[in-house]
């Protein structure tokens, strides 16, 4: 019981964090609007200034380009989130993911799910010496009526599984073995399986859902 009041909170701070991260998504909206009609009046600038000026507002209007569009505005903010949260530990998250078939979720639920997945999956990916290597992979597929989600990352260590999840490296164990557990339940709630493993220095995390 303790435990259910400890996740049900936990759910209840991450669809806050994901009302702020909506309104921050918002803004970068309208700022990378504004931004492409700045360039043009960059190019007035000084020879010596400006192709870096110029150069900065495009890499960071391309990347904002480049953020997923999924066709559920929900994934479509914590995937703009985390990408941001990704190239920041020079870390490239690449998505196939069909956010349609996600239809079926509460928002509160997309963000436990997705935010925690790849939070602990930049974690880890941030730590591969190999630059080229840090890369992680989403694919959100359906096919028939089973829903498939798979995310995997480099982890140079392989981790110590309980109950079919990795145990946490962190002191912190009370709180951060928390991530995996607030998946699962989102998993269960669904009447979905989670599973887990790792095989030659790579992660992978897996759900099945069979949505109504």
């Amino acid at each position: 019981e303790e435990e259910h009041v400890l996740l049900t909170r936990l759910l209840r701070q991450e669809q806050e964090q994901h009302e702020m991260s909506k309104a921050t998504v918002d803004v970068i909206n309208r700022k990378c609007h504004d931004l492409k009609h700045q360039i043009s009046a960059l190019r007035n600038m000084p020879q010596k200034d400006q192709e870096k000026s110029i150069s900065e507002l495009e890499n960071a209007i391309l990347l904002y380009d480049n953020l997923a569009k999924t066709g559920n505005d929900d994934l479509d903010i914590v995937l703009a989130e985390k990408t941001f949260l990704a190239e920041k530990a020079g870390v490239h998250l690449q998505c196939l993911v069909d956010g349609g078939a996600i239809g079926f979720m509460e928002p509160e639920d997309i963000c436990s799910l997705f935010g925690n997945a790849i939070d602990n999956a930049i974690e880890s990916t941030a730590g591969e010496k190999n630059a080229a290597k840090r890369i992680i992979t989403l694919n959100i597929s359906a096919r028939g009526n089973i829903l498939s989600i798979h995310l995997e990352n480099p982890c140079a260590r392989e981790p110590v599984f309980a109950d079919g999840l990795p145990i946490t490296t962190k002191s912190d164990t009370d709180y951060h073995g928390f991530g995996m557990r607030s998946m699962r339940y989102v998993t269960d709630k669904y009447g979905g399986v989670m599973t887990s493993s790792w095989e030659n220095g790579v992660f992978s995390l897996d759900f099945l859902f069979l949505p109504n």
